[in-house]
Formats: structure tokens, sequence, C-alpha cells
């Protein structure tokens, strides 16, 4: 029998029992420890050290085991859990300058402890505020100013208190974290930064210094962006002018204009982006400053021309004197400003005298003139009055209409003038001048002037004429009514209702007046006239009225003979043939008025073509307001010899305007000079009268004679019996 071994049934069993678990290494074998962390730091922060580390085994290890000694001396050990983290952070309590040292162990799920890390740093805060000025940060704004910033991570209550150039500002680090310094004075500039709560501050200020900030390219910026725009005129004397600008850079700044004026404008450029202002015509040099509110400033002068300015200038005109200007010497200053013409050049051509869009045109005797201006354009003049008052304004001008004689077709346009921006003239017709190439005047109106600068607009509203000048005197005085007859005094037909002399008549009898006049009473008789109230005679045929010194006839105008007057006649021819003669200006019947070498003047009608005017004028002045039989018609002649004007109207329409300028025209003589052919003789004036029978029956309803000129307007108050419209 085998003896029983224990020690291999022992054996045996630990063989089988370690084969299905786990068994413990032998006791005295040394246990591996848990690795260590990596990258270990301290990081000082506000009142607080942080601990950094890296895992070596994030699933392995269970805690770091960190040991410190406190603020207050006393050795904490802290197990801090990490949970699989590959990286962990810890923070504690540090408010003092001091060292500390951590020692950190990791710490494994199996109890496994790592070898110690440690690490050291030091807390370097010794004031709460210090977090806020470490934070602050000073620099340049753009090219133009400052920024300061800053962020309160501790939430204190504090100030952050900045110092530049002698001036302090003061923020509060709860609600603002940054302020702006625009416009600077300098390019170098100092800040004093301190963090202040009462009287306790952060440790040490902080200086920063920007340089440089190139403030003179950002004004020259804005400075660049400015620009004047002229508008629409206020008058015919002054303009807005628009200021405009783009601040694109956003910084505050002023727009200084120096105009002339006593006190410069000035402007905000953050307040808007345009600005007016309101200037007289003229030349200006407009000096633009552009400044910062620092000082930094930029300027730039600009030529700026408003309106129109005399040319040829300047055209003074007097009361005491008659002043004349010519039409092609119209302002300077371009389209739309000194004049208005339906293109952009000359339709003449180029011209000599001036470069310019208007149609300037010279005839074949050297005559410079505006040629056939169209409907709608306009000239401007500025004329300076040495004395304020009452003007008359007359115009140089030829037309021909080339129509046919039609009632109420004589004016191949309308003109008016504007004065100081006002119409004062209205509407004013330009009869036909029977001529391109003879230059009459006509009145236009009377208008009022300022003393010293007076813008006068030619505007023409619809016509076909040439212009060649306008001309400024004293409105003539009022005229007297010298003599007139109504006939309203049936048993005395030649009563005079102004002035003592009868009417005289009297009948040919021969080729001169020697005989006459025959005032035989059964001559005249009444017949219906123009209205109820307006009574007429009829004057036969072969017979005529006749008006000598006794009817206040006279010498005036500085001649010898009636060179200023005004003669209305309103009459009705019932039935006639041929030619009746209207007016001879002489006592002598022995000249025809249709020979321009006789010595008088002569105003017909002539049945065939109803034409009526001046015949020895009559491819010139012929009326279209043409003189029907049965019509009643008012006929005015204006005159004031010796070069102003001769005017002819009836019913209240010129019709004829004159006369021809000296030496225009050889063939008419002396029909525009003093005591020419247009002023009346003293001995006599001769109305339906002739020298060789062409007469007819006539219906006249009242004669007037004036000692002189009425005025455009006086004679178109007048009107007539019909208006021809």
């Amino acid at each position: 029998m085998k003896k029983f071994n224990f020690w291999r049934i022992a054996s045996l069993f630990m063989l089988v029992t370690c084969g299905l678990f786990a068994c413990k290494d032998d006791p005295s074998e040394e246990v591996k420890p848990a690795q260590a962390v990596t990258g270990a730091s301290l990081t000082p922060g506000f009142q607080q050290l942080t601990l950094s580390w890296t895992n070596p085994d994030p699933d392995n290890v269970e805690y770091v085991e960190i040991s410190y000694t406190d603020v207050n001396g006393n050795k904490q050990t802290v197990r801090f859990d990490i949970k699989g983290a590959a990286t962990s952070t810890y923070s504690f309590e540090a408010n003092d300058l001091k060292t500390f040292e951590v020692t950190l162990i990791t710490v494994t799920k199996d109890g496994q402890r790592s070898s110690p890390v440690t690490v050291s740093g030091t807390a370097k805060v010794t004031s709460k505020y210090d977090a806020i000025l470490e934070t602050v940060n000073v620099a340049a704004y753009g090219d133009f100013g400052v920024r300061a910033t800053w962020e309160n991570t501790a939430q204190t209550a504090a100030n952050v208190v900045i110092s530049y150039n002698g001036q302090t500002v003061q923020c509060n680090a709860l609600t603002e974290s940054e302020k702006l310094f625009e416009n600077l004075a300098s390019v170098e500039t100092a800040f004093t930064v301190e963090i202040v709560n009462g009287d306790e501050k952060c440790s040490a200020p902080k200086i920063f210094l920007v340089t440089p900030l190139n403030l003179q390219a950002r004004v020259d910026e804005l400075l660049r962006s400015v620009n004047l725009q002229v508008g629409d005129p206020v008058d015919y004397q002054s303009y807005n002018v628009w200021v405009l600008w783009n601040n694109t850079i956003e910084v505050e700044a002023e727009i200084t204009l120096d105009y002339g004026a006593e006190t410069p404008l000035t402007y905000n450029t953050s307040e808007s982006a345009t600005g007016s202002l309101t200037l007289e015509d003229g030349a200006y040099e407009i000096v633009i400053t552009v400044a910062n509110a620092g000082g930094t400033s930029a300027t730039k002068n600009v030529p700026l021309n408003i309106g129109s300015l005399p040319f040829n200038g300047p055209h003074n005109v007097s009361l005491s004197t008659v002043s004349v200007i010519d039409a092609i010497d119209f302002d300077e200053g371009g389209e739309g400003f000194a004049f208005h013409d339906s293109d952009d050049v000359n339709t003449f051509g180029e011209n000599a005298y001036r470069e310019t869009a208007v149609d300037i045109q010279t005839d074949d005797a050297g005559s410079t003139h505006i040629g056939q201006v169209g409907a709608n354009e306009w000239l401007v003049y500025t004329v300076n009055a040495e004395q304020a008052g009452t003007y008359q304004v007359d115009m140089l001008f030829s037309s021909h209409s080339q129509q046919t004689i039609e009632i109420g077709k004589n004016n191949p346009g309308y003109i008016h003038l504007d004065v100081n921006g006002v119409n004062a003239t209205g509407n004013v017709a330009v009869p036909d001048g029977y001529s391109w190439t003879i230059f009459r005047w006509m009145p236009v109106r009377k208008v009022s002037l300022n003393a010293g600068k007076n813008k006068i607009r030619l505007n023409v509203s619809s016509a076909n004429m040439n212009i060649k000048a306008l001309r400024f005197s004293a409105a003539p005085v009022e005229p007297t009514l010298i003599a007139s007859w109504n006939f309203e005094n049936e048993s005395d037909l030649t009563q005079a209702a102004t002035g003592s002399s009868p009417l005289k008549f009297g009948k040919y009898l021969s080729e001169n007046l020697s005989e006459i006049p025959n005032n035989d009473a059964n001559i005249l008789t009444r017949v219906a006239g123009p209205a109820d109230n307006n009574p007429a005679v009829l004057l036969p045929e072969a017979y005529f009225f006749f008006l000598d010194q006794s009817h206040g006839i006279t010498a005036n105008g500085g001649g010898s003979r009636m060179n200023e007057y005004t003669l209305v006649v309103d009459f009705m021819i019932p039935v006639h043939t041929g030619w009746l003669a209207v007016v001879q200006t002489d006592a002598d019947n022995a000249s025809h008025g249709s020979n321009w070498w006789d010595g008088d003047s002569e105003i017909f009608a002539n049945a065939a073509s109803h034409g009526f005017g001046w015949v020895n004028w009559i491819e010139y002045m012929q009326s279209n307001d043409a003189v029907f039989d049965g019509v009643w018609y008012r006929y005015v002649i204006s005159a004031a010899c010796g070069g102003k004007w001769f005017t002819q109207y009836l019913n209240g329409r010129m019709f004829n305007a004159g006369p021809i300028p000296e030496n225009e025209d050889k063939r008419h003589g002396d029909y525009g000079s003093l005591d020419g052919k247009l002023s009346f003789d003293p001995a006599g004036l001769i109305l339906f009268g002739d020298n060789d029978g062409e007469s007819a029956d006539v219906h006249v309803a009242g004669i007037r004679l004036y000692n002189g000129p009425l005025s455009r307007d006086e004679v178109e108050a007048l009107g007539g019996f019909t208006t021809g419209e």
C-alpha cells in the first residue's frame, strides 16, 4: 500500500484553481506604479492659480491626487476625479504674492499610484483691479482717432480713467467696454490708463503711445468730396448754390465757405450732406476749408461764375440822356444764364464779333445784329441805372412777314421784357417792318428800374424778326391835349371840345391852298357815328380839314416844326375807289405825297388793296391791318421825330414803326430827322386833302391833337372801334 502524498494533491489543486481563476502574483513580486501626468503647469489668474495637465491613460486613471500648501500655510490634499478626460484643469485660491508648489499623483482603478510630479508657480495678482488693467488696450482707430477697450473679467465695480493731452475721461468698467477718441489735435498722443474705485487704484498705470495719426490725409479726403452746384435762378440777379459733400470717413468736421460775405457760412459734415446759399450773379473766388475739431484743416479755392455778367459793358443808362445798348452785347454767361437759343450753333456761321450759339448776323452793309430771332428765345442784359425811376424802352428791329393783307395779321411776333425777374411789360406786338434790311425804332413800354444793377431779359414769345438795339431814356412827360373836336354841338359842328378855335375846313380850288380854307358852315352835315353817344360829320369829297397854329400846332422837340405830337382821328370811309389821302404834313398842297422827293409826306388808304400807310413807303410801311369801306377806325400817329420813333396804330394795334434811322436808306431822305417830312408844318396840317383829286366822302367822329407823343401804353389804352383780334 502507497503512502498518501499531501503536497502533490495540494499542488494539483492549486494548478486547477489558478487555471480557472486569476491569481495574484507572488506577494514577494514588486507592484508596478501608474503612469504619471505630463505637461503639468501652474498659471496665475485673478486671485487664483490654475493647474493644467495631460492625462497619460484616460481610460485607466481614476483620479489625480493634488497636494499643496494653501495661502494660510496648511497642507491640503485634494482628490480630483478625471473621469476619462484627456486633459484637465483645477483652480484654487491664490490671492497673495507667493510661490506655490503642487504635487500630482495619478491613481488607477485598481489602486496603483504613480510617482509624484511636482510643479510650481507664482500668484502675481495683488489687487482685484489688476484683472481689468491687464485687458485694457489702446490702439489707433483709422487715421483720425484712438480706441481704448477693456474687459472686466471679474465683474468688479471700478472706473477706467484715461488721460491724454491734459484731458481726463472716466468710464464705468461694469457698463462700458470701450471709448473712442476722434479728431485728435496732434499726430503723437500719450495715454495714461488707471483703474480706480474710490481711493483704491491698481498697482501701476499703463502708458500707451499712439504714433503717428495721419489727420491731414483724412481732412484732404473729405475736402475732395466737397463740390458746388448752381441751381435754378431765384431771379435774374441771384441764384441758389448747393454745397454737396460725402463724409465717407465718418468723422466730425466743419466745412467753411468764404465767398466774400461779412460772415462765412459753416456746415457740420455729420449733420447732413448738403447746404445751400444764395449768391447774386457775378464772378466769385470761393474758399472752401475743411477742419476737424483738433484744428487740422485743408483749403482749396474754387472759381465760380454765377448767372450772367455784362459783355462790352457796363451798360449805363440815365434819366438825363438817351442810352443805346447793341443787341449783340447781351450778357456773358452761356446758355440758360445769359441767353436761350433754340440750337447750340450760330445758324449764320461763325461771327468775328463774338463766339456764341446766339444767331449773330452781319449784313452786306456791315451791320451786325441778332438775326431772325425764334419763338421762346431770350437774351439778358445787365443795365446799370444811374437813377431809379421810370424809363422808356425802345427796340430797333426789322421784320418782313410777307403776308397777304388781312385784318389782324400784321404782327409777326410778340416780345416782353422782364425786369429783375418780373414781367414788366406784358406781351408787346411787333409790327411788320416790310423789310429785313431797314431797321426801325418801336416803343416797347415804360419800365421802372432800380438805382444800380438791373437785369433786363428780352423774351421773344413768338417771332421772326431781327433785333439790333435797345434804347433807354426818361419816360416822356404825359403830353397835353391841345385841341379836339367831337361834333356834339349840332348847331355848330366846328366847335372845339378842347381849345378855343373852331375846326377849319376848305375845298380844293387849285393845286395850292392860297384861296382856302373856305369855312362854309353848310358844307358839314351830321351823320351817325360809331356809337349812339358818339356823333360824326360827313366831310364831302374834295373837302379837307385844316389845322394850323391857331389850333396849337407849334414848333417843338428842338426844331422849327412840330416834331413831337400825337394825332388821333376817328373815321369811316363809306365807299371809295383808288386812293384816298388821309394826312399831309405840309400846308402847301402843291406836292404829291407818293413822290419821295416832294417836301411833304402823305398817308393814304388804297381801295384796291385795302392797304393803309405812307404811300412813298408802300413796300415797307403798308398796313396789314387793312382799312375796309364801312368800318370805323381809330387812327393814331405818335411821333417823336429826330430819330426816336414814329409809330402808327389802327384800333389800338401798332402796324408801323419808324422813322427810318437817318442815312439808313437814302431814298427816303430825311424822314427820321428833326424837322423832317414826318414833322408837322405849323403853317398848316391837312386831313383828307390832296392836290390831285385823290379824295372821297369821309365820316369823321373825332379829332384830337396832343403836343407830345403818347406812349404805347397810352395809345393802346385808347383802344379803337374794332380790335381786329
